[in-house]
C-alpha cells in the first residue's frame, strides 16, 4: 500500500482508496460507495496505513463523500472497518452510526467499548463523543487510564461531552500524584473539559513535577496561556509565564517546532514585550528571560537547516515571522533586558533565580560574571550555589572566586552536590 503524492494529488496502491482521493467527483463519489457497499477492507486498511500522508483537507473530503456513501442498509459494513484504526478517521466512523443510531447500535458500541480489541475501543470511544450514553461512563471512566494514547484521548473527550464529575475529581486529584506520568495523564484528561477553575490546580502540578516541560505543552495546547500573563492574581501570572518559559525551553527536543502555531508563541511573545515596557513591574526580570532565551533559541531554529529540513510551509512563515519580530528589536532594548536579567539574580524567587543563572550559562553572558560572584558569597541555598557555580565555569570564571574553601563549606547536606562543585574547582586550579 505504497502512496505517491504529487503536488495535492494522492496516489494509493489501491483503486477505491486513489479514486476517493482525486478531485474528479464522481468518480470519487463512485469510489466512496463502493469501499462502503461492498466491504472493502484492502481500500479501507490503505487509506488507513497511508493517513499521515495525505493532506487533511483532502482527507476530510474523502470521509465526507465515505458518510454520503452511508445508508441505514450498508451501515453495519462499517463495524468491519473498525479492526484499523486512525486517528484521522475516526469521526467519520462516529458521524456514521451517530447518523443511523438505534439501540442495536448502541449496544454494539457498549460491547465493543468492554471486549473489543484495542482499534475497536478507539472508535466506540469517539462514537460516545457524539452519542452521549451514560451507560458508557464507567467503560470510558475505565478506559481512559489506557496507556493507548487515542483510546485514553476519545474517552475523556466523551467524559468532557457528558460533564462526568466522577472522571473529573478523579483526575483533579491525580495531579497531587507523586507519579509525575500521572500527573501528566491527569493534565491531558482535564483539558478536555475546558474549566478554567482547574487551570490553577493543572499549574501547580507542573510546578511540582520533574516533566514541566511535557505538562506546560499539554496546558497550553488546551487553554491560551497568554490570557494569564497580566492576571490580577499573581501566582496565575507567575505560573502561565513560568509555563510560557518552559515550552520555549523544551521546542524541538520535547514538542515539535510546529507546535510553534498551536502554542500560539507570536501572540504570547508580543504580550510579553507589551508587558516588558512597563516600570516597576515585579514581573520585568521574567519578562526579559523569557525575551532573551527566546530571540537566542529562534535565531538558531532559523538559521541550521537541521531543525526546518522536515516542517511544513505554513510553520516556517511562522518561524519567520518571530524571528523577524525579535530581530527587529534595537539592540538598547536587548541591553536593557540584560539588565532586567541580571536584576533577577536577587529575586528571592528560586525558580526565576535559577532560570536567570541557567540562561547566562547559556547565552554566555560574561557581563553576568561580576554579578554571579557577588551572588555567590552571600548564597546559602546549596542547588543554587552549584548552578552558580556551573555559570561561572562556563564563563571561564572559576578562578575569580577567592573563597573556594568557604563555599565549599556551604553545601552540608547533598554530597552529590558538593562533589561537582569540588571537581568544578578542582578543574580550574
Amino acid at each position: 500500500n505504497k502512496c505517491i503524492k504529487t503536488s495535492h494529488k494522492i496516489i494509493l496502491n489501491n483503486k477505491n482508496a486513489s479514486d476517493l482521493l482525486q478531485k474528479d467527483k464522481i468518480k470519487s463519489n463512485n469510489a466512496a460507495k463502493n469501499i462502503i457497499n461492498n466491504k472493502d477492507l484492502d481500500a479501507w486498511k490503505c487509506l488507513v496505513e497511508n493517513s499521515e500522508y495525505i493532506f487533511d483537507f483532502i482527507k476530510d473530503a474523502a470521509c465526507e463523500k465515505l458518510l454520503n456513501a452511508c445508508t441505514k442498509d450498508n451501515i453495519n459494513n462499517l463495524f468491519d472497518f473498525m479492526q484499523y484504526y486512525d486517528m484521522g478517521f475516526d469521526d467519520f466512523i462516529a458521524a456514521a452510526f451517530e447518523k443511523f443510531q438505534n439501540e442495536e447500535i448502541n449496544k454494539k458500541f457498549l460491547s465493543l467499548l468492554k471486549d473489543g480489541s484495542e482499534s475497536e475501543k478507539c472508535y466506540a470511544a469517539k462514537y460516545f463523543c457524539y452519542v452521549q450514553n451514560q451507560n458508557a461512563q464507567k467503560l470510558l471512566f475505565e478506559n481512559s487510564k489506557s496507556t493507548n494514547d487515542a483510546l485514553s484521548q476519545n474517552c475523556a473527550l466523551a467524559l468532557a461531552s457528558m460533564k462526568d464529575m466522577e472522571a473529573f475529581e478523579f483526575y483533579k486529584n491525580q495531579l497531587k500524584s507523586d507519579d509525575d506520568w500521572q500527573k501528566v495523564q491527569a493534565v491531558q484528561f482535564l483539558s478536555f473539559y475546558q474549566d478554567k477553575n482547574i487551570l490553577p490546580d493543572m499549574f501547580r502540578a507542573m510546578k511540582n513535577s520533574s516533566m514541566k516541560e511535557h505538562i506546560a505543552g499539554e496546558i497550553a495546547l488546551s487553554t491560551d496561556i497568554s490570557e494569564y500573563f497580566n492576571s490580577p492574581d499573581s501566582e496565575l501570572k507567575e505560573l502561565s509565564l513560568e509555563c510560557f518559559d518552559y515550552i520555549i525551553s523544551s521546542l524541538s527536543e520535547i514538542w515539535p517546532l510546529s507546535t510553534i502555531i498551536d502554542f500560539k508563541i507570536s501572540k504570547c511573545l508580543n504580550i510579553i514585550f507589551d508587558l516588558s515596557k512597563k516600570q516597576n513591574d515585579p514581573f520585568k526580570g521574567k519578562y526579559s528571560e523569557i525575551l532573551l532565551k527566546s530571540r537566542s533559541m529562534f535565531n538558531l531554529f532559523n538559521e541550521f537547516d537541521e531543525y526546518k529540513f522536515d516542517e511544513d510551509k505554513k510553520t516556517l512563515q511562522e518561524l519567520t515571522k518571530i524571528c523577524s519580530f525579535l530581530n527587529s528589536l534595537s539592540n538598547d532594548f536587548w541591553e536593557a533586558q540584560i539588565d532586567d536579567l541580571l536584576d533577577e539574580l536577587t529575586s528571592e524567587n528560586k525558580v526565576r533565580k535559577s532560570s536567570a543563572i541557567n540562561l547566562i550559562s547559556y547565552l554566555e553572558l560574561n557581563i553576568a560574571s561580576q554579578y554571579l560572584l557577588e551572588v555567590l558569597d552571600s548564597e546559602e541555598n546549596e542547588q543554587m550555589i552549584c548552578e552558580i557555580v556551573m555559570a561561572l565555569s562556563k564563563l571561564n570564571c572559576i578562578p575569580q572566586i577567592k573563597n573556594k574553601k568557604e563555599i565549599t563549606e556551604k553545601i552540608k547536606h547533598n554530597e552529590n552536590i558538593k562533589a561537582i562543585v569540588e571537581s568544578l574547582f578542582a578543574n580550574h586550579y
